[in-house]
């Protein structure tokens, strides 16, 4: 049940201006944003996988990532787990990810979502937060660290590609719940690349069906504020590339693409 919930919130398209004003895990007006069956389903796909490493620091002290431990072997996916904290300890799960496509300058979006489930006759619920580091100087890149919620998210557009350290932490010390506690994680770090290919009197627009939710935006020049152009026929599905692709006519007036999600 947690994995479903942590799956559908993850995949879901954020609208323009959404926000998640800390210490809120989500947008007020629009929650996690647009559900999106299809991309909360290839992150299902994805497979499960398990934390690199898992350690405990004082109650109440910093965290930074550790430098050792296996990276995660795919940047889209899921895991089920359990964290555990004591009396005088946080428990910290580290998730490590290689986030590279190989492709100079990539900025990459990254999403996650933690979720875990209310105990049984239990007013109170074990507080867990979700931290991104960058391990190359152990900054800290994002939080979600409500205290009133079974749910965090983070949501990190133009990520530098880099190697990053996704935390589970759990709060140790005397209101704990239980020492132990179940949870969720969804994960997806992407780069949405868009590519431009010519034949004869056309040019081809292609870019990957996952993650869902983008169209295609043109203009003829850059230095002019608005003037974007979206109304674009529906792509047509390359399933032996799983590709989207766009043929356009080739016009004597100089374009430029971009790919949003609106």
């Amino acid at each position: 049940m947690a994995t479903l919930k942590a799956l559908l919130i993850n995949g879901a398209v954020k609208p323009a201006g959404w926000a998640n004003p800390s210490p809120s895990p989500l947008d007020p007006n629009y929650g996690a944003g647009v559900l999106n069956v299809f991309n909360s389903y290839k992150q299902l796909a994805g497979g499960k996988h398990g934390y690199s490493v898992a350690g405990t620091v004082a109650t109440g002290s910093a965290h930074p990532p550790t430098g050792a431990g296996a990276s995660v072997g795919i940047l889209s996916g899921w895991d089920y787990n359990t964290n555990n904290s004591s009396s005088t300890a946080d428990g910290v799960n580290h998730y490590y990810f290689n986030v590279t496509n190989r492709v100079a300058g990539a900025r990459f979006t990254a999403t996650a979502t933690l979720a875990w489930n209310r105990h049984q006759n239990q007013t109170a619920i074990n507080n867990l937060a979700l931290y991104l580091y960058n391990t190359a100087n152990s900054n800290l890149v994002a939080a979600s660290v409500s205290t009133v919620d079974n749910l965090q998210h983070v949501w990190v557009p133009q990520l530098p590609a880099g190697r990053y350290d996704l935390q589970v932490w759990k709060a140790g010390g005397l209101n704990t719940v239980s020492t132990a506690e179940s949870y969720a994680l969804a994960f997806e770090f992407f780069a949405m690349p868009l590519s431009i290919t010519g034949g004869g009197t056309n040019v081809t627009l292609a870019w990957p069906v996952y993650p869902d939710g983008f169209e295609v935006e043109s203009t003829t020049n850059l230095l002019a504020t608005g003037g974007w152009k979206t109304n674009y026929p529906a792509p047509v599905v390359n399933a032996a590339l799983d590709l989207n692709q766009l043929v356009l006519p080739v016009t004597n007036t100089a374009a430029f693409f971009r790919l949003i999600r609106p």
